[in-house]
């Protein structure tokens, strides 16, 4: 198995290394309610409190899939966004997070539809043989087989 090289900002690091997945949109509000994430890893469905097609901001989402998987989704505050309105759902879990395919809510999320997006969790701190400090301000890591 290769080596594996990270590239990016000092968050970007810490989330793969906490083994962290990102929902790609990034949202003030979606109209989620009624729909589902399922998760396979850690087990469970989170299904969107309000009617068909009801308006969930940004922290509705995180509260809503910690009420399923305590702890696992975070906000951020999207660069740019001074009012804290427009945010991204990041999820984090020590054993990985597989979100699957069958969502209803995966397409309005920007999650794939065609293969499970998954995190194998935290990486191994023995497996990170080197970091270095870009001159373009990014860091790369290099993590072992």
């Amino acid at each position: 198995m290769p080596y594996s090289v990270i590239i990016g900002d000092r968050q970007r690091i810490e989330d793969v290394l906490n083994g962290s997945v990102h929902v790609p949109k990034q949202f003030a509000s979606l109209p989620l309610g009624g729909k589902t994430l399922i998760f396979n890893t850690p087990s469970g469905t989170v299904t969107f409190s309000g009617s068909a097609g009801a308006l969930r901001t940004t922290a509705e989402v995180v509260a809503e899939i910690n009420a399923v998987h305590t702890g696992i989704a975070t906000q951020r505050q999207t660069v740019g966004s001074s009012n804290g309105s427009t945010g991204e759902v990041v999820l984090q879990a020590d054993a990985g997070i597989v979100i699957d395919t069958l969502g209803t809510a995966n397409v309005l999320l920007g999650l794939s539809v065609a293969v499970d997006t998954t995190s194998a969790g935290a990486v191994d701190p023995a497996t990170v043989t080197s970091i270095a400090f870009g001159n373009s301000g990014q860091y790369i890591v290099v993590l072992a087989p």
